[in-house]
C-alpha cells in the first residue's frame, strides 16, 4: 500500500514543481476593504486557495459528520453493556445449582416425582 501511495505522488509532486517553475510571476493580492496589500508568486496564491479550499471542505464534512458519529458512540456503549449482561447470564447458567446428582423439586422431571398413579394390569 505504501509503494501505491508513493508511485501516486511522485508524479503529483513533480506537476506542482513544475507548476512553480512555470508560475513565478508576481502577483498583487490586495484585500480591499483592509488597507492590506502584498505581492507573492503566482503559484503560491493558487496553492494556497487550494489549501484554504481542502481545509474549508474538511472542516465541513467532519462537522457534518458528528450526528453519525455520536449515533456509532451510542450504538458501541449499549454493545458493551449487552455483552456484559450476556457473558453475566452465561456465567448464571454455567454455575452449578446444588450438590451434583441432586435436582430441585420444581425443576424435577417426571422420573424423578414419585408414581402416585399405578398402572393397573387388565
Amino acid at each position: 500500500m505504501k509503494l501505491l501511495w508513493w508511485i501516486f505522488l511522485l508524479p503529483v509532486i513533480a506537476v506542482v514543481a513544475a507548476f512553480a517553475v512555470a508560475n513565478r510571476t508576481l502577483v498583487r493580492i490586495d484585500l480591499d476593504p483592509l488597507p492590506v496589500a502584498f505581492d507573492i508568486p503566482l503559484y503560491a496564491a493558487l496553492m494556497a486557495a487550494v489549501l484554504a479550499g481542502l481545509l474549508t471542505g474538511g472542516i465541513s464534512a467532519w462537522a457534518a459528520g458528528g450526528g453519525k458519529r455520536r449515533e456509532v458512540r451510542r450504538l458501541r456503549k449499549n454493545a458493551k453493556l449487552q455483552d456484559g449482561e450476556i457473558d453475566s447470564l452465561r456465567s448464571r447458567l454455567a454455575a452449578p445449582v446444588g450438590e451434583p446428582g441432586e435436582v430441585p423439586e420444581d425443576n424435577a422431571g417426571p422420573e424423578q416425582k414419585p408414581a402416585a398413579i399405578t398402572r393397573q394390569a387388565d
